[in-house]
């Protein structure tokens, strides 16, 4: 079986280096005007092919989080939703690029105080009044910024 796969495998990689050969002489047959045609047309698609890949690879990036502020007494609680139940350890929160803590996400919604477990690269945590504008969130080494919505 492995031997019959291996032998379908070399015999597609030949077709395929025949292909490309035959391809590249009729090329350089071609008059420059029609050189630059081909060449065209196989950049625009080229264009195309990384441009709809792009905003796949973008749509699903969103992972479907969704953050926001609730005041909690003294204290502000930065609160995250996400559209699965999944437990996701390791991730890195970045307040404003300063703040940061590493939290574990579990169930749909978490809730993390400000004051208690995000810190500076001095070791300070924010005041209690501190209110933040941008949020990111590195999961598994992708970076994700994601909009603070409205206290709730």
């Amino acid at each position: 079986m492995a031997s019959t796969l291996v032998h379908k495998l070399k015999e597609l990689l030949g077709l395929i280096k025949d292909t490309a050969v035959d391809l590249k002489s009729d090329f350089q047959e071609e008059s420059k005007f029609q050189q630059m045609r081909i060449i065209t047309g196989l950049a625009f698609l080229v264009n195309v092919v990384a441009t709809v890949g792009m905003f796949f690879v973008l749509a699903g990036s969103g992972r479907g989080y969704e953050a926001w502020m609730e005041s909690t007494g003294p204290s502000h609680v930065l609160m995250i939703r996400r559209d699965d139940d999944d437990t996701e350890h390791g991730v890195e929160v970045v307040l404003d690029g300063k703040y940061r803590a590493t939290v574990k996400l579990e169930g749909r919604a978490s809730g993390f105080a400000l004051d208690a477990v995000f810190v500076d690269s001095e070791g300070f945590v924010p005041a209690r009044d501190y209110r933040p504008r941008k949020l990111e969130l590195v999961i598994d080494g992708d970076r994700m910024s994601i909009p603070l919505g409205a206290k709730r």
